[in-house]
C-alpha cells in the first residue's frame, strides 16, 4: 500500500460521510498492477453493519465492463468478430430490420434496440430465455449504425445472448470460467448471489440530489432502476447490464489487470477508440451516456476521451483505467448520486486523474 494514497482517500471518503453526502463508501487503486490503497468509510444500508472491504454494492451499469470484456476475449480467440451479424447466430435476428445489427452495433450502442420490451412483473426480469425472445420480436428504432442510444438493460440479453451463442456456455458460466475467476474477481463481483454474498451485501438509498423515481419507457410494471437489487430474485439472476454487485476492489482489479495482459494492447486500443455515428461530435455535457468506444466508456477529458477507459455506474458506481497515470480504480457507494458524483470526482481530482471535464 502506498501510505500517502490510502490516506488522503480515506479522509475524503470519511469526510463525505460525514458531511451526509455518502451512507457508506469505498475506494481501491491498482497502479501498474500494483495495490496501492483500499479504504471504507460509513455504513452498510439499511443495516447500519459497518462498511469492510468485503462488502459487495450493487454497481448497476458498471458490470457491463465485465460482459464487454467476455466479447473482446472471444474476438480475440477467434469465436467472432466485430463486423458479425447477429442474424449469423440468432435466427431470430433475420428480419424486421434486426438482420442489419452486427456486434460492432451493440458494443457502440448503435443497434437501435435500446428500448426495453414490455414485462408483466419485475421477476420476468431474471427469465433469460423469456427476455431473448421478446427481443426477437422487436425491431430497432433506428437503423442500426446511424444514432447512438444507450442500451441501458437490453444489453444484457443483446451483447449477452451473442456471447453464448458464440462461446457455446450459459451466460453465468461464460462470466465465470471465462473472466471472473481468471482475474481472481469470483468472490468479489458477483451477476448472481449466492447465499455467503447475500450476507455481505449492502443496498442502495436514493441521494439528497437525485430527481423523482422514473420507469423505464415501454415497460408494464414500475421499476426504477434502483428496485433491481432490492427484489430477492432478481439479485439471484443474471443480469449483465445492470445487476453486478461487487466491491471496489473488484472494480479496480478488473481494469488493472485488463492492462496488465488479460486483453491484448491492440484490442484495448481499438476499444478506446470513439465510436460516434456519421455526422455526430461529442455532447457538450459531460453526463451525456454517448461517449463510448467497443463495450467500455470513455471517460477521459474532451481532448482525450479515450484516455481512461471504463464503466460507470447507476447513482456513481465506477471502475476504470487511467492511462496516463497508470491507475485503476474502483469506487462502490449506497447513496445515489447523478452521474457527476461529488466524491468520485474529488477521488480522481486526488489522484490527479483527468476524469471527464468538459
Amino acid at each position: 500500500m502506498n501510505r500517502n494514497i490510502q490516506s488522503g482517500l480515506r479522509a475524503i471518503l470519511e469526510d463525505a460521510v460525514a458531511s451526509g453526502i455518502e451512507h457508506g463508501c469505498q475506494c481501491a487503486v491498482y497502479r501498474h498492477g500494483v495495490r496501492v490503497a483500499s479504504v471504507c468509510a460509513g455504513c452498510c444500508f439499511p443495516g447500519g453493519e459497518p462498511v469492510t472491504p468485503e462488502t459487495l454494492f450493487p454497481v448497476f451499469s458498471a458490470g457491463k465492463g465485465v460482459m464487454a470484456t467476455l466479447l473482446h476475449l472471444l474476438v480475440e480467440r477467434g469465436r467472432t468478430s466485430y463486423d458479425e451479424y447477429f442474424r449469423d447466430r440468432w435466427c431470430a435476428f433475420d428480419a424486421g430490420g434486426r438482420e442489419k445489427i452486427t456486434l460492432f452495433h451493440v458494443l457502440s450502442h448503435q443497434s437501435g434496440m435500446h428500448r426495453m420490451p414490455e414485462v408483466n412483473a419485475i421477476t420476468e426480469l431474471a427469465d433469460w430465455d423469456l427476455m431473448c425472445s421478446r427481443l426477437t420480436g422487436m425491431s430497432p428504432e433506428f437503423v442500426p449504425g446511424t444514432r447512438m442510444q444507450y442500451q441501458a438493460l437490453t444489453f444484457s440479453w443483446l451483447a449477452g445472448e451473442f456471447a453464448a451463442r458464440a462461446a457455446g456456455g450459459t451466460m453465468p458460466e461464460l462470466l465465470q470460467n471465462e473472466v471472473l475467476r481468471p482475474l481472481g474477481l469470483d468472490q468479489i463481483f458477483y451477476f448472481g448471489l449466492d447465499d455467503e454474498a447475500e450476507g455481505r451485501i449492502s443496498l442502495v438509498a436514493r441521494g439528497r440530489e437525485m430527481p423523482p423515481e422514473r420507469r423505464f419507457r415501454n415497460m408494464a410494471c414500475y421499476l426504477p432502476v434502483e428496485r433491481i437489487p432490492a427484489d430477492p430474485v432478481l439479485r439471484r439472476a443474471c443480469l449483465p447490464a445492470a445487476g453486478a454487485f461487487a466491491s471496489a476492489e473488484g472494480l479496480s482489479r478488473l481494469y488493472a489487470g485488463l492492462f496488465e495482459g488479460f486483453l491484448s494492447t491492440s484490442t484495448l486500443d481499438r476499444a478506446s477508440v470513439l465510436q460516434l455515428p456519421s455526422g455526430w461530435s461529442l455532447p457538450d455535457d459531460p453526463q451525456e451516456w454517448t461517449v463510448f468506444g467497443l463495450g467500455y466508456g470513455l471517460l477521459g477529458g474532451k481532448a482525450h476521451p479515450g484516455e481512461i477507459l471504463g464503466h460507470n455506474g447507476y447513482g456513481g458506481a465506477a471502475g476504470f483505467f487511467d492511462r496516463k497515470t497508470g491507475y485503476a480504480v474502483g469506487f462502490t457507494k449506497n447513496d445515489l448520486h447523478p452521474v457527476d458524483d461529488i466524491t468520485r470526482r474529488k477521488v480522481c481530482s486526488f489522484l490527479g486523474i483527468d476524469y471527464r471535464n468538459y
